[in-house]
């Protein structure tokens, strides 16, 4: 259930704060990560709750941003500019080097084989992901 509602939660924060960068930002490279971000944590959000109900019992994820995520996505938006892409950036690097070594735990570690088998296929895109934001913070 953790990791479940880590993952949730991790897409949650990454989402919100992609749709605040399509309407905050003026950067063209920050825009079109932004949207590529929105859709690839859409359907990994929809992968892991198939994943999740395979379970049993079934695991229903949870996917309320933490209180640390909120605050983040909440000082986001008051951003704006070279300011709101640099703290962007910096967001999504840092949340995608911890979904990336939750998904490596996981895939080492788990105990629910679909979930498992999912953490296998996602950490390369979370890899990918990982890469993309660093060189937009650069």
């Amino acid at each position: 259930q953790a990791f479940v509602d880590a993952a949730a939660s991790g897409d949650a924060f990454e989402i919100a704060e992609s749709k605040l960068a399509l309407t905050r930002s003026e950067n063209a490279d920050v825009k079109a990560f932004a949207t590529k971000m929105i859709a690839a944590h859409t359907e990994s959000t929809a992968k892991m709750e198939k994943a999740a109900a395979t379970a049993m019992p079934a695991i229903i994820p949870d996917a309320a941003l933490t209180p640390a995520q909120r605050t983040k996505v909440d000082a986001l938006g008051a951003l704006s500019g070279a300011a709101f892409d640099k703290q962007y950036a910096a967001d999504q690097v840092e949340a995608h080097q911890g979904a990336l070594a939750a998904m490596r735990h996981y895939a080492a570690d788990g105990t629910v084989a679909a979930l498992k088998t999912l953490s296998e296929e996602l950490a390369p895109v979370v890899q990918s992901h990982l890469d993309m934001a660093m060189k937009l913070e650069q």
